[in-house]
This record gives C-alpha cells, structure tokens and sequence, in this order.
C-alpha cells in the first residue's frame, strides 16, 4: 500500500470501530505466550493502528463506558467455528432480517471469527448486549462459545493486522464462501447501517441512539469522574454544596457535577427520574442565570434543558452509580459488642441500619444522609413517630447524632411548588477509616445484601464465639439462633 492507501484504511479503521481511545491492547510475545497487555499510559492513535495493518505490532480496542459503534460475535469454537459461523450469519439474516451485505465476517486469528455489524450512531453497551443475547439464545450457543465485543472491560483485536502466534493476517471473508479476501479495499465498501431497526425488535426497551459527537461528549463526561473512594467523598461534599445552595460551585463542572448529582439522588435519595431532571435543571439554569461565569456564554437555556435531561435519562437506563466506590462495608466485632449491649431489639436493628449507611455514605465530617424511607426499606418501622423516638433513643445513648432535620430542599421546592424536605443528617462518632480498611475481626456486609440483625449475629456467634445465649434475652437469642 501506498502511505496515501495506507491513511486512507486508518480513517475508515478509526470510523467503524474506534470510540473510546483512553485504553487499548497490544499484542506481546511473553517467554512461549503471545497474549494481549492493556495499554493505558497513552491513547491509541493513527500511529498505532498504522503499526498494526503494517503487521509491526498487532493491536485492538475497547468500548466506551457506555456506548458502542458496532457489535462483534466472537465464535471460537474450535474446529466448530466456521461452521458456526455460518449458522450464526444464518441466524442473523433469517431471524434478525439484518441484510447479509450488512454483516462482515473476519478471521479472529487462530480458528475463530468475528461477525460484525457497524452502525452510523452509536448505542448503549446495554443494549448492544440484549441484542447480543437474543442473538446467541436464538441461534442456541452459550456465552462462552460466542463473546460479546466490543466491551469495556475486554479487549478485541482490530481486523487486518497480523496475530502474532499464526502469523497470518486476519483477513475479512467472504460471509458466503468463507475464503479470505485478501485485499485491504475491503474494507472501503462496508456501509454503517441505521441501529433503528433494532427498535422494531424491542419496542419495550427505551432506546439510546445517539451521534457520535454526543456520545464522546458523554465519555468524557464519564471518563473525568474520579470514583476512588477518598475521592468520592469530595464529590458528595461538592453534591451537597450544589443542593443547598441550588447552583454550581465550579466553572466548567456542569456535565461533570449532572452526572455525579443523578447518581447520588438516585442511589441514595432514591428519586424518581422525573424529579431529578427538575432539580437539576433548576439548578444549571440557576446557575447559568447568575452571570458569574459557572456555565458557559454559548451554552443557551434550551441546550441545558436538553443535555441535562439527557444526562439524566442515560444514568437511569444505565443504572450508574460510583462504579469503584466500594458499597461493601466491614462490620467488625467491636461493631457487635456496641450493639449487644443496646437492650432494645427494634433499637439493636435500627443502629445497624445507621452504621451501615454510615460506613457507605459518610463524608469527612462524618456526617450522611439518610431518609426514613431508607431505614423502613432495610427493615426499621413504617411507623414515623415511632422511628424518630427509637432515634432520639440512640442519641440519648449517644451512639450517633442528628446533625440536620426539616431542612428544605429549595430546588425541588421550586421545581414542584410543593414543600419538599431534604432526608435528616446525621453523624456517628466512629472513624471513616475502618470503611477502607480489611479488618479481621470483622466480616463484610454485601452491596445489596438483606440487613438481617438475627443473620449477622447468628455469622459473628459462629466465627469469634460470642456467647449470645448469655448477652442476649431468651427472645432475642431465639431469633438469632432460628436465623438460616
């Protein structure tokens, strides 16, 4: 190839598969193996994909966080791959009506093949993969016989480079006769179909078809979220500040601070997407109505009300929440011995309830929010004032502290015309630190898992000995001793 031909494969590389450019994978020799080594110090760029249709350096990508450009069948099934590859364009065209001309088979290296369909917008990752498993279901392979690429976490190798164990080029195929056609111009004639039509198909999901440029817009917002978890307490103190005072606190953190705040009104406050929408829109055009810099000049009225519910919408479909924050908390033994020596059965249960909400959520203060929605859904009374009289109890034994009550949430308050509360601030005198740390004399509590007192109990009594029969009162060690 020419270097003119040469660029000219790169662009339509660069137009079918690649999106996300942060990380992606190059193929090594390492002592006898060739595996693949992620690569994320620098993005991948026309260098590398050049590298890789040179045959210098063989090389593939990932999706973005939450969009993808095409999706790829990954049939490795050994001596059985071309043979279900066959059925599996088969299925596609007969079943799924996808025109055959539309989907592009290529060697993946070894035995096996990838079956590709590109798309001019971009979907969801959820999505692409209801439509990947409907596929394999309809066509009756398992997940392991045939992957799911591209994805976030898994690399694929681009086509047309040279795998390094075989030596041969990965060539695209013929998707009727299987033979290889070895001519890079392949490549120039594949057309990205409408993803629409998989609207026909599933009418009952609500789909997110977006353009290239709104998808990137939206991993990078994605992308610049810092999630670590000393991290995340910073944003929930910017999250707070934002709430309370119904605007930015930051120039240039609209899409950044949209996307963080969705999460946290979602996951913790437990908001309807409706309601979410309106305070944070409130809020951007608070913001941008202040005239003090915190959103852009050019950025109009309309295209904030329109991007923030975007934001919004896509959060909720995607379910996102502080993807590295782990929600998995230590109880330790010494957690234990204060509950034990809590009379109360109702007050035992509803401590437990605090402290792990205290451990997931609390920030540098110690301070976390908690609705009494919340601690009737993990178990506490339905009944309001009896809650907050079994809470006065606990502060009485000065176990932990409301810090805020009856405080009004202003933006949804404007939003709905109705006066709305924010949920009670609390605060423990108990050090954030043990949330981080491994502590073996504890024993972790599961993200999503049941808060069962009599479970919890029943698990520390089996693994340090507690003696509950002597620190609890004959009922309570009953229900202990019944939990499975």
């Amino acid at each position: 190839m020419t270097d003119l031909e040469m660029l000219a494969v790169v662009k339509k590389i660069n137009e079918l598969f690649i999106t996300y450019r942060k990380k992606f994978i190059v193929q090594n020799k390492k002592d006898s193996d060739f595996k693949f080594s992620t690569i994320d110090k620098y993005s991948i760029n026309d260098t590398v994909v050049k590298r890789h249709l040179q045959g210098k350096q063989t090389c593939g990508i990932f999706s973005g966080k939450a969009f993808t450009k095409f999706i790829s069948f990954d049939v490795d099934t050994k001596e059985n791959s071309e043979v279900d590859t066959r059925y599996l364009v088969d299925i596609l065209e007969r079943e799924f009506n996808i025109a055959r001309s539309d989907i592009h088979v290529s060697i993946s290296g070894m035995k096996g093949y990838h079956v590709d369909l590109y798309f001019k917008n971009q979907i969801t990752n959820n999505l692409a993969r209801k439509f990947y498993i409907d596929v394999i279901n309809r066509a009756e392979f398992t997940e392991k016989q045939i992957e799911l690429r591209p994805q976030h976490s898994l690399g694929m190798k681009l086509p047309l480079g040279i795998h390094e164990e075989t030596k041969k080029r990965c060539w695209y195929v013929d998707n009727q006769t299987f033979k290889p056609i070895e001519d890079f111009n392949y490549i120039f004639d594949i057309q990205q179909i409408d993803p629409s039509f998989l609207e026909i198909e599933y009418q009952d999901i609500d789909m997110i078809k977006v353009n290239t440029h709104e998808a990137n817009e939206f991993e990078n917002v994605i992308s610049s979220v810092k999630t670590d978890t000393f991290e995340v307490e910073d944003h929930l103190e910017h999250i707070n500040y934002i709430l309370e005072n119904n605007q930015l606190k930051h120039e240039a953190s609209r899409n950044n601070m949209t996307y963080l705040t969705s999460i946290y009104l979602k996951e913790v406050e437990q908001l309807k997407k409706s309601t979410v929408i309106e305070v944070l829109t409130s809020i951007m055009l608070n913001s941008k109505r202040l005239n003090i810099g915190l959103i852009s000049e050019s950025s109009t009225e309309s295209s904030i009300i329109r991007e923030t519910k975007r934001i919004v919408e896509v959060v909720y479909k995607q379910d996102y929440k502080f993807t590295r924050r782990n929600k998995d908390v230590i109880i330790t033994k010494e957690d234990i011995e204060t509950i034990l020596k809590i009379k109360k059965w109702n007050l035992k249960r509803l401590y437990l309830i605090h402290l792990i909400q205290f451990r997931r959520y609390a920030t540098k203060d110690n301070s976390y929010y908690m609705s009494y929605q919340t601690m009737t859904n993990f178990g506490a009374t339905t009944d309001r004032g009896r809650l907050r009289k079994q809470i006065q109890e606990l502060e009485d034994m000065q176990l932990m502290k409301l810090k805020q009550s009856k405080a009004i949430d202003e933006p949804r308050t404007l939003s709905t015309g109705t006066i709305i509360y924010k949920p009670n601030v609390y605060q423990m005198n108990l050090s954030i630190k043990k949330i981080f740390e491994n502590d073996i004399d504890g024993i972790t509590i599961k993200d999503n898992e049941d808060i069962s007192l009599e479970k919890i109990l029943k698990m520390f009594d089996d693994k340090f000995q507690l003696n509950l029969k002597k620190k609890l009162s004959y009922e309570q060690y009953l229900k202990v001793n019944n939990a499975s």
